[in-house]
């Protein structure tokens, strides 16, 4: 079923060739801006590479190697905990025939 022109005007379907032209015209700038635009100064460098630096510190402070992880203990119960979830959830999944030790 063919839907009336109005429908299209109403979601904005349609785009004018002035419009096309106007895109193409503003990608052409947006490449151009990209290879051979303002390039930053000696100073802006220098600043770019100095904040950088501050965030890489920050980050290297704050990565969890540094802060304070779980113990030898800690994981060895952790380890335990979840091998006897496992063994429970395998005994929960068994007939009852077998939990019983009867062979029908």
């Amino acid at each position: 079923m063919k839907r009336p022109q109005s429908w299209r005007r109403r979601i904005g379907a349609h785009v004018s060739a002035s419009q096309l032209a106007q895109m193409g015209v503003c990608e052409r700038l947006v490449v151009f801006e990209h290879r051979y635009g303002k390039r930053p100064s000696r100073p802006q460098r220098l600043a770019l590479e100095r904040g950088r630096r501050a965030h890489q510190s920050f980050l290297r402070q704050a990565s969890p190697d540094k802060m304070p992880g779980p113990s030898g203990l800690t994981v060895r119960i952790a380890r335990l905990v979840a091998a006897s979830l496992r063994r429970c959830m395998q005994w929960c999944r068994m007939p009852w025939w077998r939990m019983r030790g009867d062979m029908p």
